[in-house]
C-alpha cells in the first residue's frame, strides 16, 4: 500500500511518457535528459511496486497497469490545468497545440501577420510529438491530423490535405512515370498509413506497391522527418500539401508528378468547449482559418 501520493513531477513524467511511448521525446518535452525520465519512471514504479512499462531495444509500450493509471491520470491534469486557468484567470493568453511539421513549415512564418493583427493576444506556443492530438490534453486550441471529430471537444476542419510524391531534384531526374517508382525506396509516414496506395492506385500504378522488395522502405512517425530523409535523396516521400509547400517553394524538394490526392485526413482546430466563446480564441479561431483561405489551401 502506498502511504502517500507519488509527487507531481513524477505523475508528469509518466503521463507525457505515456502519451508519446518515449522517454526520448518526453525528456525533449519537459526539458530533461532520458535518463533522468528513466530514473523518474522506475522510481515511481518502486514506489507503486508495479510496472508501468515494458522496454524494447528501442521502444517501450504501456503494461495493462500502465495504460489504465494512463488512463485516469489524463483527464486528472486537465482538471488540474482548468483550476489552475479559472484561477489566473489569463483571458488573454491562449496555450496553441500544434505538430512539430505544421508548426515549422506553415504557422512560423505567419506569426507576424498574427502579432500585427491581434497584439492583445498573448500566444504561448506548444509542439506536440503528437500529430494526431489523440493523447494530448493540455492545450486551450490545437492543430491536429485526423479522418474523425473529437467528441469531448469542439472541433472544425481547418484544411483537407492532398498528398503527391516529393523527392530530391536529383531523384526527380530519373523519375519519368509513377511506375518507375517501383525500385525505389519510399519514405512512409505513420499518421497517414493508405497514403502511398492511395496515391499509386489514383496514378494507376498500384502494382508498384505491390511490388517485390518493399521492405527497404522506411516508415517515419513524423511527416518533416520524412521530407528530411527525402531531401537527402534516402527515398521518396508522400507530401502533404500544406506541410510540404515551404520544401516545394524553395527547390529543396520536387514534385515529380501531377497528381494529386485528397486523403481522408484533414487538419482540424480542436478548441475547449469551455473557452470557445472566450474573445482571444474567437480571433485566433477567424484569422486561423483567412490564413488558411488566403492560402488557398482549403
Amino acid at each position: 500500500m502506498v502511504a502517500r501520493l507519488p509527487s507531481l513531477k513524477s505523475l508528469e513524467v509518466f503521463v507525457r511518457a505515456g502519451q508519446l511511448l518515449s522517454f526520448g521525446a518526453a525528456a525533449s518535452e519537459l526539458n530533461l535528459s532520458p535518463s533522468a525520465i528513466s530514473r523518474r519512471i522506475r522510481a515511481l514504479e518502486e514506489e507503486l511496486d508495479t510496472l508501468l512499462f515494458v522496454r524494447r531495444s528501442k521502444s517501450v509500450e504501456l503494461t495493462p497497469a500502465g495504460a489504465r493509471y494512463l488512463e485516469a491520470l489524463v483527464p486528472a491534469f486537465a482538471a488540474i490545468k482548468t483550476a489552475t486557468q479559472d484561477i489566473v484567470n489569463e483571458a488573454n493568453r491562449i496555450t496553441l497545440t500544434v505538430p512539430q511539421s505544421f508548426a515549422f513549415s506553415w504557422l512560423t512564418p505567419c506569426l507576424p501577420a498574427f502579432r500585427t493583427a491581434h497584439p492583445d493576444v498573448e500566444l504561448d506556443i506548444e509542439v506536440s510529438g503528437d500529430i494526431t492530438g489523440r493523447y494530448v490534453d493540455d492545450f486551450d486550441i490545437g492543430i491536429f491530423l485526423s479522418n474523425a471529430r473529437w467528441k469531448d471537444r469542439h472541433s472544425e476542419s481547418l484544411a483537407a490535405i492532398s498528398t503527391f510524391p516529393v523527392c530530391s531534384p536529383e531523384l526527380a531526374e530519373t523519375l519519368v512515370a509513377p511506375a518507375d517508382l517501383a525500385g525505389a525506396t519510399l519514405l512512409h509516414v505513420r499518421q497517414l498509413p493508405n497514403a502511398w496506395e492511395e496515391w499509386l492506385a489514383a496514378a494507376g500504378a498500384i502494382s508498384v506497391f505491390q511490388s517485390p522488395g518493399r521492405e527497404k522502405d522506411i516508415t517515419f512517425n513524423d511527416v518533416q522527418l520524412a521530407y528530411e530523409a527525402a531531401q537527402k535523396g534516402v527515398g521518396i516521400a508522400v507530401g502533404a500539401d500544406i506541410v510540404v509547400e515551404e520544401y516545394l517553394r524553395d527547390g529543396r524538394l520536387i514534385a515529380p508528378f501531377a497528381e494529386r490526392v485528397e486523403s481522408g485526413f484533414q487538419y482540424h482546430l480542436v478548441t475547449s468547449k469551455s473557452r470557445l466563446r472566450d474573445p482571444a480564441i474567437r480571433k485566433l479561431r477567424q484569422w486561423l482559418h483567412a490564413e488558411i483561405e488566403n492560402s488557398d489551401l482549403r
